[in-house]
């Protein structure tokens, strides 16, 4: 396997085996490809694989079938972000923070995910069971007792960062401010690259927020090598493991961010659906044993995981055209959960499906690690909500979704009221 990464990119798509291959008009951080989602649907739903010019040139996945093969073979489809900067889960890379294990290949990518499961598998994630159903049950009064309330602010936000801190480890001061420093950097990190932006003031406050959100996770470090706790990153710190604090640093920031950011602007999106479709919400009212097949296919149906990254590693068909090594491709999941080949009325969310194999979490190796807590938070939040506030509507008009859903497809704001 090569141990580095190419940064060549051909300055026209390259021949296939068959037939052309079609370029398209695609920008995955657009604000049109954010706002517009059916209407870009629908200009990739016949091209399985195609070729667009964005960002110096890259291939495109939106098949169910080809994105399962890209995401299972990091033989041939490298997740590897290097030293200075190339490949990685995003396109263009971002620059700064290394996303593991999300950013790296086998063995070492084995490695790190084995030290990870026994605090993800689904014993681990039944013992916090009781924790969440208080803290979420809170949470969720609150918002009743508000009457206006926000789905961004009070609850989305709230539930997996406050969950995720929580089981990390970070004192309870510190959550809020620090949730708020990675969103601060997160907001500005995909524009790393670009010259112009890296000198704006906008930059300069974000890399701030970075520098802080990272020194609040190198304390937490230190403090747990000296007196380990119940949490995660004193399961992390285990000298068995022999991991140094850079790993155990950008571990904890990738598992914030994994289990914070999407999961918010999946609640978002769910719970607007919701709102929107009265009688599967009064379905769900009625029978709450309906939750976790309404989980999944909000989760195949609005998902707020977008795009995942390869570096091509050897030539290799795909789909009829031919990738070259050096190649970037992106597979783009909202194409793959939307695949007619792969599901009946795509469109619809049905949770009479007698399958859902959507690929919400990813797939292959690299699958989300933290799928079943996800689970087990949507469960307790959804049950709360259509217990306590059942008849509860967004205003849409005042709504503000992100401009750019290059990574995450979900909410500025989104104002609602109880009743």
């Amino acid at each position: 396997m090569p141990d580095t990464l190419s940064d060549t990119h051909p300055k026209d798509p390259p021949v296939t085996t068959t037939e052309s291959p079609a370029t398209l008009e695609f920008d995955h951080h657009a604000q049109h490809t954010s706002h517009n989602r059916d209407e870009v649907l629908a200009l990739v739903r016949e091209h399985p694989v195609f070729w667009t010019e964005s960002y110096g040139g890259h291939w495109v996945v939106t098949s169910h079938e080809l994105a399962k093969r890209v995401l299972r073979d990091y033989s041939v489809f490298s997740s590897r972000k290097t030293e200075d900067m190339k490949g990685g889960n995003t396109i263009p890379t971002v620059v700064g923070p290394r996303l593991i294990p999300a950013e790296a290949d086998p063995p070492y990518h084995r490695i790190l995910r084995k030290i990870l499961i026994p605090k993800f598998h689904k014993r681990a994630v039944d013992a916090l069971a009781p924790e969440l159903e208080t803290f979420i049950s809170g949470v969720i009064d609150e918002a009743v007792t508000k009457d206006h309330f926000d789905v961004v602010h009070d609850i989305a936000d709230r539930i997996p960062a406050g969950s995720m801190t929580m089981y990390l480890g970070f004192p309870e001061e510190q959550r809020v401010p620090f949730i708020r420093s990675v969103q601060a950097a997160l907001n500005v990190m995909p524009y790393a690259s670009d010259p112009e932006f890296a000198q704006s003031e906008a930059m300069q406050k974000g890399l701030a927020e970075f520098g802080n959100a990272v020194q609040v996770i190198n304390d937490l470090i230190a403090a747990r090598r000296s007196e380990p706790q119940d949490d995660l990153v004193s399961h992390l710190v285990n000298p068995d493991f022999e991991l140094d604090d850079e790993s155990v640093r950008w571990m904890t920031f990738t598992l914030l961010v994994g289990g914070a950011e999407n999961p918010a602007a999946m609640i978002g999106n769910s719970l607007l659906h919701l709102a929107q479709d009265t009688a599967l919400r009064s379905r769900l009212a009625a029978d709450h044993s309906l939750i976790p097949q309404a989980c999944e296919e909000l989760l195949r149906q609005t998902s707020s995981a977008v795009s995942l990254a390869r570096n091509v590693l050897c030539d290799v068909e795909v789909g009829g055209v031919t990738m070259h090594a050096g190649d970037r491709v992106l597979v783009w999941l909202p194409g793959a959960n939307r695949d007619h080949r792969a599901f009946e009325r795509p469109e619809e969310v049905d949770i009479d499906r007698s399958s859902c194999p959507h690929i919400a979490f990813g797939d292959g190796p690299h699958v989300c690690i933290g799928a079943g807590l996800f689970r087990l938070w949507f469960e307790i939040m959804l049950r709360e909500i259509l217990v306590k506030m059942p008849n509860y509507t967004v205003d849409l008009d005042r709504a503000e979704r992100f401009d750019d859903a290059s990574t995450m497809w979900g909410w500025r704001t989104m104002p609602a009221r109880v009743s």
